[in-house]
């Protein structure tokens, strides 16, 4: 009889152990799943992070690529010349500089074109009265 009892215990015994280590491998599984998750999510992150300082870079190269042109030409003696010219209005020994200066308050030549007090606003505004009335 005793010999039949320990054949009754153990397959409850074995029935919560196999449960238990089922019920552990599974809490084990999800775990290592949300671990995954998190991983994933933070190489997005780390990648989008990554793509920015990338265009960030590429902007810096473009930048110092065109300042080092700039500073080739401000070594070419045309170049500051030109520069010298437009910018500062400065000129060469028995040349003169001429500028044209627009006083206030006056417009510039056909900035008024359309004005109804010109021939040509005239015409312009009877054209547009005509598509106002005609739709």
């Amino acid at each position: 009889m005793t010999h039949s009892l320990k054949k009754n215990k153990n397959p409850l015994g074995k029935k919560f152990l196999i449960g238990g280590v089922g019920i552990l491998l599974l809490l084990g599984s999800c775990f290592l799943v949300w671990e995954n998750i998190k991983f994933f999510q933070k190489e997005k992150d780390l990648s989008s992070i990554i793509n920015g300082y990338s265009d960030q870079i590429n902007k810096l190269q473009n930048s110092n690529q065109d300042l080092k042109e700039k500073i080739g030409n401000y070594q070419d003696p045309n170049y500051i010349e030109k520069i010298a010219r437009e910018e500062e209005n400065m000129k060469k020994e028995g040349e003169s500089v001429v500028s044209f200066v627009v006083p206030q308050g006056k417009e510039k030549l056909g900035d008024n074109v359309d004005s109804p007090n010109t021939f040509f606003g005239k015409i312009i505004n009877t054209i547009k009265n005509y598509f106002q009335k005609s739709f």
